[in-house]
């Protein structure tokens, strides 16, 4: 039982410092000048409602992904899909909007071997969903290296 104990110790700490981090973020951003900084690009218009957003093909992934702030804020979750621009994952904790971290997975190439990938992405979205037992994360990536989008692109196409 201490075990398990520990691990959701370990859970809610890395919770806690994502959490930090993203307050730390936050207020950097609201410390910037505003006359010094760029004027914001108006967002696009929001699909209505029931329609989907996505714009690129998914694929299942099925696997761990670790995401992580800093070497000591880190959280595991599991792959369900992965796209070009993104991959939707599943967390046992409920995740920070917009916070920008780094997510780690591996991906199957056409030699059927498995490749780590690392990338930064921004979480998008995250809902709780009982059939999947947990939170269901968007993540958006956040300049992929050209060699993640063959081997995304590669991946998709099989």
């Amino acid at each position: 039982m201490g075990e398990t104990n520990d691990s959701m110790d370990a859970s809610a700490d890395a919770q806690a410092a994502l959490d930090a981090a993203d307050a730390s973020a936050a207020t950097a951003d609201a410390s910037v000048d505003s006359a010094d900084a760029p004027a914001a690009a108006p967002a696009p218009a929001a699909p209505p409602k029931g329609e989907e957003r996505r714009v690129a093909q998914r694929k299942a992934l099925r696997g761990r992904v670790i995401l992580s702030v800093n070497p000591k804020a880190r959280m595991e979750a599991r792959a369900e899909d992965i796209s070009a621009t993104g991959m939707g994952i599943v967390t046992d904790r409920d995740v920070r909007l917009k916070l920008e971290c780094t997510a780690d997975f591996h991906l199957q190439g056409r030699d059927g071997q498995f490749y780590p990938q690392s990338v930064r992405v921004r979480i998008m979205n995250a809902t709780l969903s009982r059939e999947r037992g947990g939170f269901r994360v968007g993540l958006l990536f956040l300049n992929p290296t050209p060699d993640l989008k063959v081997a995304i692109e590669s991946y998709i196409q099989r």
